[in-house]
């Protein structure tokens, strides 16, 4: 147990490691990263995403928001489980694509109710639009994305599992 700084893409970073029991002590997540605001697309931005997604139209029907966490936005969805593990996007489909709507990444994710949990796939500029198997910015980002669209309870626990199935790239 303890405070500890941590090195991240973000710069220095505090964290606290904690056993169970002195969580309690700590309620807040992800403090140094500031709070998350979520925002809708503008219908401008929805015709940049459908422009640049043309391989299937369904991603329109998603429920999405930007949400912005740690000085950057990123395009959050959620998507049917079955479409999470089909779906593959090229480095610069992704990169077309943060350019176009001046993101930072695309976070998929999907309720997984066999495991009681959400699975996610984040696809960032960082790794020149790759797929990011570090994910607490993808995290956090779908906490507040479900918090907002009233998926989830405020204290209520989330399970994420990230994954990463690509097999047919757009």
């Amino acid at each position: 147990d303890g405070e500890y700084l941590v090195e991240t893409a973000l710069g220095k970073t505090e964290v606290i490691i904690a056993t169970p029991i002195e969580r309690l002590k700590f309620p807040e997540v992800f403090i140094s990263l500031g709070k998350p605001t979520v925002e809708k697309l503008s219908d401008n931005q929805l015709a940049s995403l459908s422009k640049l997604i043309i391989d299937d139209p369904s991603y329109l029907d998603f429920k999405k928001n930007f949400v912005e966490l740690g000085q950057k936005k990123r395009l959050t969805m959620k998507v049917p489980l079955d479409f999470l593990a089909k779906t593959a996007f090229t480095k610069k489909t992704v990169m077309s694509l943060c350019d176009e709507l001046g993101i930072a990444g695309i976070i998929l994710f999907a309720e997984d109710s066999r495991n009681k949990a959400m699975r996610s796939r984040y696809f960032t500029t960082l790794l020149d639009g790759g797929e990011d198997a570090v994910t607490g910015i993808a995290s956090g980002s779908i906490l507040a994305f479900c918090l907002q669209n009233s998926l989830l309870e405020e204290g209520e626990d989330l399970s994420l599992i990230h994954i990463s199935e690509p097999t047919r790239p757009y």
